[in-house]
């Protein structure tokens, strides 16, 4: 009733509208369901403090006790984020128990990192760990384990306390803590029943075995291995139905069967939670709120009834113990009325006397009746086994208990009326034996099937003896189902034959160890290599040496730990390895008794996996080598390529006649040429290495057309050619993607075109394959030229592969670039496909995912000054080529540029020193000092003041892949790889002035 009233107080606060809300808001995040006594006791505490304060508190509930599933906490955790994305966020939030604290700190940002006060936390380790978070302070729950075990031994003059958990955080937390200090009880004995490895069921026929006397410490009793969850009332049922006293530390369970202990206040640790939220509420930092050890708040509590029960005497209750439900005696109940009636009574005591002894007999043999009656009601009709009361001679059941009732599924009045043979499937003949047998006390334990109401058959174990009802000879039987022990039974049976198998037919070498480490155990395959070594230590069959290390291994096993290892052991003069696992072994009190072991032997792997290592290390020290050379070859390529190719750059500006412009036209073509077959060649390196990255960047896609158009415009109107483009109006302006590697693609692609197509036109054609913002295009490349045999269409992608591969082939190529452009679409997960008609023409499809970028405003022109000219910039070319050097500074004037020439890194230290520069062309690859060291010495502003952030662009032949991202990382603004074009120097020259405001 209290529970009840306390309920509905405690409802009419959370659901009443705060008067002064606006004090803080508070959630209580609980870990039990609302109808859980805890819950009732702690939210006390808490509205005790917060309510006169104003603070609004709201309450979820987890129910994890009771539904502990990773499911159930992820449907919590979903509900709960919705609700919370709808309202104002909390000032604080609290947590009771240590589901609730731990679901906080796994989604702190649900709760928009507000502060987070713990209470009812039993892991004291992570508590205190957490708190060290300047977030989060809190009550720890300290449990009186070992206080309250020593007296339960000591009321109840048992050597013995049977200790029962679960798997539960709450449950494995407060075993450790108590198995921690077992040692400081040595006159008790402490035997674990852990329902991480059994049911309820087999719990209970455990706890049978047992004197009534042997005290129960309830941990916790949630969920058993098999993953049956009850509540608490459920869970402390089943231990209260076995006859034991039960002893536990929460306030939960007393008036329910518990006898007591030294238990946590669940109330008052609401109350400490309380004041530190008002604290924070307050202003005043988590910092200054340490955390409380909520043992201080413990005492010790036991229950009249329970004690009653179990024949423990007041005597043997701590003196300083409080004793509950305790009645009172009449001069403490009824002291007002007491002394008028003791008056009236004196006058009435002779009479009294009189009439007492004259009926004292009487009254005598109906008490003696009554007492008989109540005791026949509790010994049968309360009690929790089935009982029945049978008439031997004609075998019909005279009468039967609740348990009976509840057990074979009729009512009394049905099951009262049925024969024995009715319930018992063996035949009537056998029956009347049976019950002579326990009639004339032959024998007293049977087992027999029994068939309830609903037909199901269940294995029982039945006690019979005779005894007297009302003067007649009845045979009382007590019927326990044994089905879930004998299945058991027979399931174990069944898996240790199967285990034997395993353990007989095993390849690998199967062991078991007892607690000295001697073997007890091996399988057929152990015993045909080492021969029976059976009560022997390793040091006995492998030698001092080597099992020295098998010791080691089998000391931290018996300490617990599973231990995998490789061992190398001497069999038959050769050394070989075995991969070992070892597990502890345990027996049914929880207590290690020895160790099991699986070895595989692995040293043909082992030789193999060596061999491969070495194969590994050869390949990368070859692909290094490759490497090296495909870097200095490209170097060595591009130096004399950027002289070919800028002079021929200048040659195009100096106003040539027509016919003079086309010779330097062409020329400049077959440098591109030239520039593309080592760009393939590094690149299919790149991409058979696995090496090349993916970048994601804005881009113009109509931009990239046009200068891949405009870079064939030369070869296209020499060769007479119409070239044609057509975009779809629904392309953005600004996609996002790798802008080098689609113009890389289309470069290869367009130039193929061209390069197969004596007369008609090149189309390049570019539609959107879906609505604006669904980011997927369709590039169509088609040309007039002399197409691919229908035998070739499937070969042109390979690499190195040429459609005319003769030695007379009229068009010329390394057969690399459609195996690059490949790759590079499956790289950025397109497709591409062919059709082609020789003679007539071919057709490139190629479909490619790219995303769209919002637009925004072109950069400005702040590379041209007010009056829109160009700005003049004064630039640094650092090279050891001399060649270089002037055809840059030429390049350089051409542009509108100055410029300052140096011939390595130190000597462009010292014109640095000397005058200032907008910018610094620095080459990589040079003597004395090459170009990273000396950029890396122009970023010291200790050394070079202002001058230090002078721009820097990288103009070098190292053009591998990871080169350009080194150059940026070493310090570097930009990059151009020789041969530089005029037209990318300039755009970069640009773009530095934009980003780093030359003036």
């Amino acid at each position: 009733m209290r529970q009840v009233l306390l309920g509905i107080f405690l409802v009419f606060l959370l659901l009443a509208p705060a008067e002064a809300a606006g004090n803080g808001r508070v959630l209580l995040l609980s870990s039990y369901h609302p109808g859980f006594p805890t819950f009732f006791q702690q939210t006390k505490g808490v509205l005790e403090v917060l309510a006169p304060e104003g603070v609004s508190l709201d309450v979820e509930f987890m129910d994890s006790k009771r539904f502990s599933s990773d499911e159930h906490i992820k449907k919590f955790g979903e509900a709960l984020q919705e609700k919370l994305e709808r309202i104002a966020s909390y000032d604080v939030i609290m947590t009771a128990d240590d589901n609730a604290f731990n679901f906080a700190l796994a989604h702190r940002q649900l709760f928009h990192n507000a502060p987070l006060v713990f209470f009812g936390v039993n892991d004291a380790g992570l508590a205190r760990t957490m708190a060290k978070d300047p977030g989060i302070t809190g009550v720890i729950e300290s449990a009186s384990l070992l206080q309250t075990a020593k007296m339960a031994a000591s009321m109840t003059g048992s050597s013995t306390v049977l200790v029962v958990s679960d798997d539960t955080t709450s449950g494995r937390s407060d075993l450790a803590s108590l198995q921690s200090r077992m040692a400081e009880a040595p006159g008790i004995r402490f035997v674990v029943l852990s329902l991480a490895r059994m049911t309820f069921a087999s719990l209970a026929s455990r706890l049978e075995t047992f004197p009534d006397s042997t005290p129960v410490l309830l941990l916790s009793a949630y969920k058993d291995r098999g993953g049956k969850t009850v509540d608490f009332s459920e869970g402390l049922k089943i231990l209260i139905g076995s006859g034991h006293p039960v002893f536990h530390m929460w306030e939960h369970g007393l008036g329910e069967g518990v006898v007591g202990g030294k238990i946590i206040s669940q109330e008052t640790q609401g109350r400490l939670a309380a004041r530190m939220v008002l604290s924070i509420l307050r202003g005043i930092s988590l910092a200054d709120i340490p955390v409380v050890e909520g043992e201080n708040a413990n005492r010790m509590v036991f229950d009249y009834a329970a004690l009653r029960k179990h024949g423990i005497s007041l005597g043997r209750v701590p003196p300083n113990a409080e004793v509950r439900n305790r009645p009172q005696g009449i001069l403490e109940e009824y002291s007002i009325v007491v002394v008028p009636t003791a008056i009236v009574l004196l006058a009435l005591l002779g009479t009294i006397a009189i009439l007492w002894i004259v009926n004292r007999r009487i009254k005598g043999m109906g008490v003696e009746m009554k007492q008989d009656a109540d005791t026949f009601k509790s010994l049968f009709y309360d009690n929790n086994s089935c009982m029945l009361l049978i008439e031997p001679a004609t075998g019909k059941i005279r009468d039967a208990n609740k348990a009976a009732i509840d057990f074979y599924g009729y009512s009394h009045e049905v099951l009262t009326s049925l024969h024995i043979s009715n319930i018992n499937v063996l035949s009537e003949e056998e029956i009347k034996r049976r019950m002579g047998l326990a009639m004339g006390l032959e024998c007293k334990a049977f087992q027999f099937i029994h068939r309830l109401a609903n037909g199901e058959e269940r294995f029982v174990e039945v006690y019979s003896g005779p005894v007297q009802v009302r003067g007649k000879q009845m045979l009382y039987s007590i019927v326990h189902d044994v089905t879930d022990r004998i299945q058991a039974g027979a399931k174990l049976s069944m898996s240790e034959e199967r285990l034997r198998a395993v353990f007989e037919s095993a390849r690998d070498f199967i062991y078991i160890k007892d607690a000295h480490r001697r073997y007890a155990a091996i399988n057929p395959v152990m015993e045909r290599m080492f021969g029976d070594i059976k009560n022997k230590t390793d040091k006995e069959v492998f030698g001092q040496t080597d099992g020295n290390d098998i010791m080691e291994s089998d000391a931290r096993v018996l300490a617990g730990k599973t231990v995998e290892i490789e061992i190398r052991l001497p069999v038959k003069g050769v050394l070989r390895a075995f991969h070992t696992i070892k597990t502890p072994l345990y027996d049914q009190d929880g207590h290690i008794v020895g160790l099991c072991g699986i070895a595989r032997d692995v040293t043909e792997r082992k030789i193999k996996d060596e061999a491969h290592r070495q194969a590994l290390a050869d390949a990368e020290a070859a692909n290094k080598a490759k490497d090296q050379f495909l870097s200095n070859m490209s170097h060595e390529l591009r130096t004399p390529l950027n002289g070919v190719f800028g002079m021929l750059q200048l040659l195009a500006r100096s106003g040539m006649a027509v016919e003079q412009q086309n010779y330097v036209d062409m020329a400049m073509l077959s440098s591109r040429n030239l520039l593309r077959i080592i760009n393939d060649i590094l690149d299919f390196s790149t991409l058979k290495s696995g090496e090349m990255p993916l970048l994601e960047q804005e881009f113009d896609l109509r931009a990239i057309i046009q200068a891949v158009a405009d870079s064939f415009s030369s070869a296209i109107r020499s060769k007479g050619l119409h070239l044609e483009m057509a975009l779809d109006a629904d392309i953005p302006s600004l996609l996002v993607g790798d802008e080098s590697k689609l113009h890389q693609v289309l470069s290869n692609l367009v130039g193929n075109a061209v390069k197969y197509t004596d007369q008609g036109s090149v189309t390049i054609r570019v539609d959107a394959l879906s609505g604006p913002g669904q980011g997927r295009y369709l590039i169509e490349i088609t040309d007039t030229g002399i197409g691919i045999p229908e035998n070739k269409l499937d070969y042109v992608f390979e690499a190195f592969a040429q459609v005319d591969d003769s030695d007379t082939r009229k068009y010329q190529g390394t057969g690399l670039g459609l195996g690059i452009v490949r790759h590079l679409i499956q790289l950025m997960s397109g497709s591409i496909s062919v059709t082609s008609q020789e003679g007539e023409g071919t057709s490139i499809f190629i479909s490619l995912p790219l995303g769209n970028a919002e637009p925004h405003e072109a950069r400005a022109e702040a590379a041209k000054d007010e009056h829109g000219a160009r700005r003049h910039m004064h630039v640094l070319v650092v090279d050891d080529d001399m060649m270089n050097l002037k055809m840059t500074e030429r390049i350089l004037d051409k542009l509108g540029h100055s410029a300052a020439l140096a011939i390595n890194g130190q000597e462009a230290l010292t014109r640095l020193h000397e005058q200032y520069f907008d910018a610094v062309l620095m080459d990589i690859q040079m003597p004395v000092l090459d170009g990273l060291s000396a950029t890396r010495a122009i970023r010291d502003p200790g050394r070079y003041g202002v001058k230090s952030a002078t721009p820097i662009i990288a103009l070098t032949a190292h053009a591998m892949h990871g080169d350009k991202e080194r150059f940026l990382q070493a310090g570097m603004n930009g990059y151009l790889p020789k041969p530089v074009n005029l037209a990318d120097l300039d755009e970069e020259l640009s773009r530095l002035a934009v980003d780093v405001k030359i003036v």
